[in-house]
């Protein structure tokens, strides 16, 4: 994805449009700063929104880039999965530690030698094959930087790549393996939902972006 189009809406805000991912695999949680220091225990929570499981292959990446035009190789996972309907699923840089912190994960926690941001806006790619299953965007000013919290997203139903859709955990840790502790606010729902379904007939979606990103 090399280009977007961005189109004022209102005072501070930023709509842009990119193209609608399809699968039913979404980044639904990201720790991408634990604690100041600490670059070992970052990890990313997937999901399954969908009504059948879902297989994922060995040669499935993470790629993790400040420039979308240019993704570079990417990190592979370090074995095949599979996500039920529903089911939450992390990819850790270091499982050992993931565990360590949260306790016998009753999900399952995969490697993935990631290397998430702390300073720069940031794109992550979950793909597989020829699937890109989501992409998202994050920026260490929307939280979570280096005070224990993650950014999570607030709906499924939205595409995940911007603002409007991600918040900072309300919990210390994040929520791995559990909903997300973080709601969607009502005027957030009511222009995303006006939008999305002006904007779906034309097999595109929305993402908020403040206007400093721009």
């Amino acid at each position: 994805m090399k280009h977007a189009i961005f189109i004022l809406i209102t005072a501070g805000c930023l709509i842009c449009i990119v193209p609608q991912a399809s699968s039913a695999i979404l980044i639904n949680e990201i720790m991408y700063n634990p604690t100041v220091g600490d670059f070992t225990n970052e990890w990313i929570e997937l999901i399954n929104t969908g009504n059948s499981t879902i297989s994922i292959s060995a040669n499935a990446r993470i790629y993790d880039s400040t420039d979308p035009s240019n993704w570079g190789t990417g990190h592979p996972v370090d074995q095949a999965f599979t996500i039920d309907p529903g089911e939450r699923f992390v990819l850790a840089r270091d499982p050992v530690a993931f565990n360590a912190q949260y306790g016998p994960y009753y999900h399952a926690v995969v490697d993935c030698n990631m290397a998430l941001s702390n300073v720069n806006p940031m794109y992550i790619k979950f793909e597989d094959g020829v699937t890109v299953h989501d992409m998202v965007f994050y920026d260490p000013d929307w939280g979570g930087d280096g005070n224990g919290m993650t950014l999570e997203r607030l709906s499924t139903s939205w595409e995940g790549a911007g603002y409007g859709n991600w918040r900072e955990s309300k919990w210390d840790g994040g929520t791995p393996g559990h909903m997300n502790s973080v709601n969607p606010e009502p005027t957030t729902l009511l222009v995303l939902g006006i939008l999305g379904s002006l904007l779906g007939g034309l097999g595109i979606t929305i993402r908020r972006k403040n206007r400093k990103d721009s």
